[in-house]
């Protein structure tokens, strides 16, 4: 692979998870820019809207299938059209174009079932990435769950296994991810490091703290949806602390689609602010900039991309110590933790950092530092290059 790598780039084909994103994004143009330096391919995405031409970032092409809203939002029908659409492409590009080297592919479920046939029928390797807490998305989680719900349950922990056990290299988000499960553990196929944050832009000195109107401060969680981030609990610690910080208000924003569960969990209401459809990446990040401390409530996270972005725009976290966020975050060093789902642990927190200037400082500028040090782009592209040649050399073993 060492050989293949200094001839030519590997031309990766990347199954996406989502399977449609904005190829505009900052985030998304930052990261195939990157990752352009070593690797080139195809994406293949979904997407409602009409291009002129097809979208080239770096050396990547993104291929779109383009189908109605209606058909897009319908999973049941969006993934069989998609994966059709998927192995025509490959199969096109194996037999008449040019050939991957790698395919890449982001869940074990549906995804990875596609690019393991693709593997079967060709030999090219695959290189599968896990992106989230697999045991709770594979269990039925409510006691009134669905026929489909089970089934979907059972299928998930009878396919994950063997998808995982039958590609040739997998990322980790954190290092016990996928203990739960009884996997063949091939020596060097399993590797964890956190997804791509586009560190030297938020790095740059350009990007200051603003003083907000009439001095107001605010405590700010950005995600969805919000049960699962802890939106409640949140809500909860800070109707407690409201009183004695009378200047301090709270941002929730981010994607619910049933936002009004919650709004009467907000005390005081006038110092609540919702926004349950999200906000574009730039205002996201003056969101995190300008916020007094960054908040992750949630009750399930392999690692938040969001955490990362605070410490490089030097706001103070507070996370739950939750999956693989104590991967990164470190008591008192770059982020206070405290127990999933414990609002005592939670308030307790917040107060800590509220009361201590001396504290916030040191750990925004232990965060800082570990971000630029331990999270940059070019960590990113070096793990994911060494991943793809991981998968190579185990296909060839």
């Amino acid at each position: 692979m060492k050989e293949t790598m200094s001839l030519k780039k590997p031309r990766v084909l990347i199954i996406t998870s989502g399977l449609y994103f904005d190829v505009n994004s900052p985030q998304v143009i930052g990261r195939f820019t990157d990752l352009s330096d070593g690797l080139e391919g195809d994406v293949l995405v979904v997407d409602s809207r009409n291009f002129d031409e097809i979208p080239v970032i770096g050396g990547f092409r993104f291929n779109i299938i383009r189908l109605p809203m209606w058909l897009r939002n319908t999973p049941v029908l969006r993934n069989p059209v998609y994966w059709l659409f998927c192995l025509y492409r490959f199969f096109y590009e194996q037999l008449f174009g040019k050939k991957y080297d790698v395919i890449w592919v982001s869940d074990p479920f549906n995804n990875g079932v596609i690019a393991c046939l693709m593997k079967f029928m060709s030999g090219v390797p695959v290189f599968l990435e896990v992106i989230g807490n697999l045991e709770v998305s594979m269990s039925v989680n409510r006691v009134n769950a669905t026929l489909f719900e089970r089934l979907k349950s059972r299928y998930s922990r009878y396919v994950a296994p063997k998808v995982l056990n039958y590609v040739d290299s997998v990322r980790l988000v954190y290092p016990h991810q996928v203990d739960f499960l009884k996997l063949e553990r091939t020596p060097g196929k399993y590797h964890h490091y956190p997804g791509y944050v586009p560190i030297a832009r938020l790095l740059d000195p350009s990007m200051k703290k603003r003083v907000s109107e009439n001095n107001k401060k605010y405590i700010l969680l950005l995600g969805g949806p919000w049960f699962l981030k802890g939106v409640d609990l949140l809500l909860s610690a800070f109707s407690r602390i409201a009183e004695d910080y009378p200047r301090i208000d709270l941002k929730i924003i981010g994607y619910e689609e049933h936002p009004e569960n919650f709004y009467p969990l907000a005390n005081p209401k006038g110092r609540v602010e919702f926004n349950s459809d999200g906000v574009e990446y730039i205002e996201a990040m003056e969101l995190i900039q300008n916020a007094e401390i960054f908040v992750l409530a949630s009750r399930t996270e392999a690692y938040a991309r969001v955490l990362t972005e605070s410490m490089a725009l030097k706001t103070p976290i507070v996370a739950s110590a939750v999956d693989g966020v104590p991967t990164y975050i470190s008591q008192e060093f770059n982020g206070l933790l405290f127990q999933s789902e414990d609002v005592d642990s939670l308030e307790s927190r917040i107060r800590q950092l509220l009361d201590s200037s001396e504290l916030r400082e040191s750990l925004v500028d232990n965060g800082y530092e570990y971000a630029k040090n331990n999270i940059s782009e070019k960590n990113y592209v070096v793990n994911i290059s060494n991943s793809l040649a991981v998968a190579v050399e185990q296909s060839r073993m």
